[in-house]
C-alpha cells in the first residue's frame, strides 16, 4: 500500500465486542427455540456492560497526504479498477482537502490520512471511511462514491463534522460492512459526531443489547422506581402502546392486538409497513426501531395504574 503504512491489530478483538456477539447469540436461539420472555439456559442474561475498546479500528491504515498516497487510496479500493477518471478523482479529493485546511477550518496543517480498510456500503453509493491526522488536529473523512454506466466516480469528500454525524446519524438508514471490531469502528465515529443521541452510529445489535439490559434490570434493583415502565404522555394510541423507561433514553412500543374505529387496518398491515420501511431509506418516515418478539415481562416493571390508563 505503499507511504508511511500502519497497521493497527486489536487483540481484544473478541471481548471489545461481545456485547455484539452475544446479542446475535440471542436473536438466533430465541428464533430456534421459540423463547417467550426470558431463557437463561439459552441465553445470555448478563445485565453489565461489555468492555469498550477504545482503540482505533483494526485495519485502519496511514498513509502520506500527497497526491501519490491519495491514488494508492483510491487503487486499494475493491472497486478501483472502475474509476471513472481515476486522475481526476484524485485531483478532486486533494483538492478538497487542501481548501478545507487553508480556509482555517481545522487548525494545522494535514499531515496523513488513516482510512478504515474496509468500505462502508449504503444503497447504491460507497463510503471510505477515516481521519486526516494533523499538527495536534484529528479531521473526520469520508469520500462518498457512486456507480454510474461510465464507472464509478467520488460523489463527495466531508470534512466537517456536521457532515458526517448527518451521514451518520439515526435517521438515516443502516451501512453495510465487514468490520473486524465494531466497537473500536463506534468508538472513532463517536469521535467525530456533535451532540446527538447516545444511540447514534451505533450497530442495530450492540442497540439491542442496550435495550435487553433495561428491560431485564428487575425493578426491585436501585433506583427500581426509574426502571418501571410508564406511559408516554400525551393522546392515547389507537394503533400501539407507547412506554418510556426513566433511566432509559428510548421509547418502547407494543403493537394492539386489535384497533378500535376510525382504524380499519390489522396488526399484520402494521408490521408489513414497518419492514417496508426497514428495507428502505429511514430518512422523512421513522428514526430508527429494533423489533423484539415473544417479550414477556413481570407486572411489577409496570407503574401500578399502567394497566388502567392502556
Amino acid at each position: 500500500m505503499g507511504g508511511n503504512q500502519t497497521l493497527v491489530r486489536d487483540s481484544g478483538r473478541a471481548a471489545a465486542d461481545s456485547d455484539f456477539y452475544r446479542t446475535f447469540f440471542n436473536s438466533v436461539t430465541r428464533d430456534l427455540f421459540g423463547t417467550v420472555g426470558v431463557n437463561p439456559d439459552v441465553e445470555f442474561c448478563s445485565t453489565t456492560v461489555g468492555r469498550a475498546s477504545g482503540a482505533v479500528p483494526s485495519g485502519l491504515s496511514g498513509r502520506g497526504l500527497a497526491a501519490t498516497a491519495v491514488r494508492e487510496v483510491l487503487a486499494d479500493l475493491p472497486f478501483g479498477a472502475a474509476m471513472q477518471n481515476q486522475d481526476a478523482a484524485v485531483h478532486r479529493i486533494s483538492a478538497e482537502i487542501g481548501r478545507y485546511f487553508s480556509t482555517g477550518r481545522q487548525s494545522g496543517a494535514p499531515e496523513s490520512i488513516e482510512l478504515i480498510e474496509p468500505v462502508f456500503y449504503r444503497g447504491l453509493n460507497a463510503f471510505s471511511v477515516g481521519r486526516i491526522i494533523g499538527d495536534g488536529s484529528i479531521t473526520p473523512l469520508v469520500i462518498a462514491f457512486s456507480n454510474s454506466p461510465e464507472g464509478v466516480r467520488v460523489d463527495a469528500v466531508m470534512m466537517s463534522r456536521a457532515e458526517v454525524g448527518s451521514l451518520f446519524g439515526y435517521a438515516r438508514s443502516y451501512f453495510h460492512v465487514d468490520l473486524p471490531v465494531v466497537s473500536a469502528a463506534i468508538t472513532l465515529l463517536r469521535s467525530f459526531m456533535r451532540a446527538s443521541p447516545s444511540t447514534s452510529c451505533i450497530p442495530c445489535s450492540a442497540r439491542q443489547a442496550r435495550q435487553d439490559r433495561a428491560l431485564l434490570r428487575p425493578a426491585a434493583a436501585p433506583g427500581g422506581l426509574h426502571r418501571q415502565l410508564r406511559s408516554r404522555s400525551g393522546e392515547r394510541g389507537l394503533v400501539m402502546i407507547v412506554f418510556t423507561l426513566p433511566s432509559h433514553d428510548l421509547v418502547f412500543k407494543v403493537i394492539r392486538d386489535r384497533f378500535g374505529a376510525p382504524k380499519t387496518t390489522s396488526r399484520a398491515d402494521v408490521m408489513e409497513r414497518y419492514q417496508f420501511v426497514f428495507r428502505h431509506d429511514r430518512a422523512g418516515r421513522l428514526v430508527d426501531a429494533q423489533e423484539f418478539k415473544r417479550l414477556r415481562l413481570p407486572r411489577d416493571r409496570f407503574m401500578p395504574d399502567l394497566p388502567a390508563s392502556c
